[in-house]
């Protein structure tokens, strides 16, 4: 997680306007991880619900196991998740 003055002020100050407005009491940091993985999320199934990947990949699902590969360590999670016992 990020601290605030790694965010950029612009960026930073939009976060914590929506952190206000929904009374989150959430680090900006949090918040800011928080926005990353959705819109990556979002953005893979828009993409492959419209079709827009079809031009270069026959098969979405191992580009979108990548993604969440990726988007896991920033929420502190393991992908895939490990076993339990």
């Amino acid at each position: 997680m990020r601290e605030p003055e790694e965010i950029d002020p612009g960026l930073r100050s939009q976060l914590e306007r929506y952190r206000d407005a929904v009374g989150a009491d959430l680090p900006i940091g949090a918040i800011l991880s928080f926005v990353y993985c959705w819109t990556r999320l979002y953005g893979m199934v828009s993409l492959e619900v419209f079709g827009h990947l079809s031009w270069i990949l026959d098969d979405g699902e191992p580009m979108f196991e990548l993604m969440l590969k990726e988007i896991m360590p920033v929420l502190g999670l393991e992908y895939p998740a490990p076993k339990p016992g």
